[in-house]
């Protein structure tokens, strides 16, 4: 639902976040970790999201990381922006 979420309102398909979600589910199943935390899981939607919508990334970052001021918000644009 999160992922719905940073992608409305944006250029995302449903097939798209479709996509997105089954490839996390992917990671998350083939994980040789017993146990998977909801961070891991979370920065594994940024990783996905960067390629498919940056505005929908930089949303999502904003809650999973819990930016607390623009600097932050900024800082992650310049670390996305770089790849």
């Amino acid at each position: 639902k999160s992922v719905i979420i940073a992608c409305d309102k944006r250029p995302v398909s449903i097939d798209q976040i479709n996509e997105v979600v089954d490839a996390i589910e992917k990671e998350v199943y083939n994980a040789k970790e017993q146990e998977i935390y909801s961070s891991s899981i979370g920065q594994l939607v940024l990783n996905k999201l960067k390629f498919v919508d940056d505005i929908a990334c930089v949303r999502y970052a904003i809650v999973f990381k819990k930016f607390n001021n623009v600097d932050d918000i900024e800082n992650f644009v310049k670390s996305i922006k770089q790849i």
